[in-house]
């Protein structure tokens, strides 16, 4: 469009064809680095913390599954349920810490975001049965067991991880 205005006397003379070619590639470059940029923070912003948040909620399926002979019987403190005690409890903090970073809930939730209020009654939950691995002077072990599997279960359905069917 430069090149095409009309140059007549008192005007400058059109630019050079070296000219145009360092203003495109120039042109190319800022526009690229600005697209580079804006993805980049895209990317930080919402895409990482939803990837965290998922991550995180698989390894409380896995926990959930391998932990499940522990919270479903409580019993006397053992070294394993002890482990199993702290991995559950530091699982639940961290699925806060995931969730609490989460901006944009719109984009978030199209993305496939567990949305927040789902996310800390799941983390209560974590913490109970956490709490309630061990023997309570006021329920006896199998109350205890039941209501950790039912706790086991709404986690499940709070976070949308799909329910253990049994094979066999």
């Amino acid at each position: 469009m430069i090149a095409a205005i009309y140059y007549g006397p008192g005007c400058p003379e059109p630019m050079s064809d070296w000219l145009k070619i360092a203003l495109t590639a120039f042109a190319t470059i800022v526009v690229g680095v600005v697209v580079f940029a804006v993805t980049r923070i895209a990317e930080r912003v919402l895409l990482d913390p939803v990837h965290e948040q998922r991550k995180v909620i698989g390894e409380i399926d896995s926990a959930l599954t391998y932990w499940a002979w522990a919270y479903s019987n409580p019993g006397p403190a053992t070294p394993d349920r002890e482990k199993a005690m702290d991995e559950i409890r530091s699982l639940a903090g961290r699925l806060g810490g995931a969730t609490n970073v989460i901006r944009c809930w719109r984009v978030a939730s199209w993305l496939g975001a567990v949305d927040r209020a789902a996310c800390h009654e799941a983390g209560g939950n974590l913490f109970g049965i956490s709490n309630q691995m061990l023997t309570s002077p006021d329920m006896s072990f199998g109350e205890w067991g039941r209501h950790n599997r039912r706790s086991a279960a709404r986690i499940r359905e709070l976070l949308r991880i799909p329910a253990l069917e049994p094979t066999g």
